[in-house]
C-alpha cells in the first residue's frame, strides 16, 4: 500500500510525464513518503501525491557545524561523538511554511509539526 522514495529524480522533475502510472495510483490512494525536503521535492507534497517528506536540518550542515567547530577550537567545548541535528517532516499542513523557509532562506523559522504524525 505504499512507496518510500530516496531522492527520486522523477519527483524533482516532471513526475506527470515520467511516472504517469505511479501518479494514477497515488491519486487512487497509494501512500508515498520521500526522503529530502528541498524545494524541488515539495511540489508533489503540495499536489497531494506524496504524503510526507523527511529532510535533514539543512541550515545545520553549514552554520551549526561552523559554530560547534569554533566553540571546540576557541572555547574548548566538549561534545559527544554524535550530535543529533534533527530532521523535518513536511506534509500538507506545513508544506507552505517549508516553501517559505526555502524562498527566504530563513532556516531558523520554526516548522509546524506535520499533522499526519502520531
Amino acid at each position: 500500500g505504499g512507496w518510500f522514495f530516496a531522492r527520486p529524480r522523477p519527483l524533482r522533475e516532471d513526475f506527470d510525464a515520467k511516472m504517469p502510472k505511479w501518479k494514477a495510483k497515488a491519486v487512487g490512494g497509494v501512500k508515498a513518503v520521500a526522503f529530502d525536503s528541498t524545494e524541488a521535492f515539495l511540489a508533489p507534497v503540495k499536489a497531494g501525491l506524496v504524503q510526507a517528506t523527511i529532510g535533514q536540518k539543512y541550515f545545520g550542515w553549514g552554520y551549526d557545524v561552523a559554530i560547534v567547530t569554533f566553540d571546540i577550537l576557541a572555547k574548548g567545548r566538549q561534545v559527544t561523538p554524535f550530535i543529533d541535528s534533527g530532521y523535518d517532516v513536511v506534509c500538507q499542513n506545513n508544506v507552505d511554511t517549508m516553501l517559505s523557509i526555502w524562498q527566504t532562506q530563513n532556516f531558523r523559522q520554526p516548522l509546524p509539526a506535520c499533522s499526519i504524525l502520531p
